[in-house]
């Protein structure tokens, strides 16, 4: 999970990725140092400050390269929360977004197994659980959608998509833009512009749950992943000689760590 800071002050993602699965959070400055070839699942938090979502610019492309080998990854791209950030950077496979507060969404696909509830409970998600205060401030372009895409949620005022799953390579990006911290926290409640209904209570977890299932590496490809991975976190040493002009590098030079022998760089 990478997360910068608690969005709109809730820890929900903390408590229902942890009834489901061990999980690993790390922030955005952390993310180019995880091994991504040790997971299946990357759930990119809603509601971050400006730094996360540049910070998300640095590494979009090994995200989309996990999975493009089969990886799935929940990106949550509802901004403009109370971290005020805004994601001006694409989605994952360049999905585009635009900003629009809504307070109702409704139901676009009643078999996808995150609306089914069959993974969990089996208590479908229904149309008057998509309110909220608001339900979702991000919708996408469908236009930006690649064939293959499922619309599974849409907002009421202009029937644009706000929950969607879409191809990456072999894997495939669950996008939402909709409020699931705020709204898990505060489900039941009146808001400042209505009630606050019970989708991220009902839903949130088989959203997880569904990324779980489908996520299928394929072990041939981790090793592209593994050597990416590796040229971003590569570290050199420089043997050089004390008693030489600038100490110069010395010429296959060894040095050894425990029981390993480590072949320097040589500098010329």
């Amino acid at each position: 999970m990478v997360e910068d800071v608690l969005p709109w002050d809730s820890t929900a993602n903390q408590v229902v990725l942890g009834s489901i699965t061990q999980y690993q959070k790390v922030t955005t400055s952390q993310f180019l140092s995880v091994d991504l070839s040790e997971y299946g699942v990357i759930v990119f938090a809603n509601d971050q400050p400006f730094s996360t979502y540049e910070n998300y610019r640095e590494f979009k492309e090994y995200m989309e390269l996990f999975a493009s080998i089969g990886g799935v990854i929940v990106f949550g791209a509802c901004d403009a929360g109370w971290s005020e950030g805004s994601l001006i950077e694409k989605l994952p496979g360049n999905v585009s977004k635009k900003t629009h507060y809504v307070v109702r969404n409704h139901i676009a696909d009643y078999n996808h197994p995150i609306v089914t509830g069959v993974l969990s409970d089996n208590i479908a998600l229904l149309d008057e659980d998509l309110t909220g205060s608001y339900c979702s401030h991000v919708s996408f372009d469908e236009e930006s959608l690649p064939a293959g895409s499922k619309i599974i949620l849409r907002e009421n005022d202009t029937n644009r998509p706000t929950l969607v799953e879409y191809p990456l390579g072999k894997g495939r990006v669950i996008a939402s833009g909709l409020t699931w911290e705020f709204t898990y926290d505060r489900a039941g409640r009146n808001g400042s512009y209505g009630y606050i209904g019970y989708f991220a209570r009902k839903a949130m977890d088989d959203m997880f749950r569904y990324a779980i299932r489908v996520s299928s590496i394929d072990v041939v490809d981790l090793k592209e992943l593994k050597q990416y991975y590796m040229n971003k976190n590569a570290h050199y040493i420089v043997v050089g000689n004390k008693h030489a002009p600038n100490n110069a590098p010395i010429e296959n030079a060894t040095v050894s760590i425990g029981e390993k022998n480590i072949l320097p760089m040589l500098m010329e």
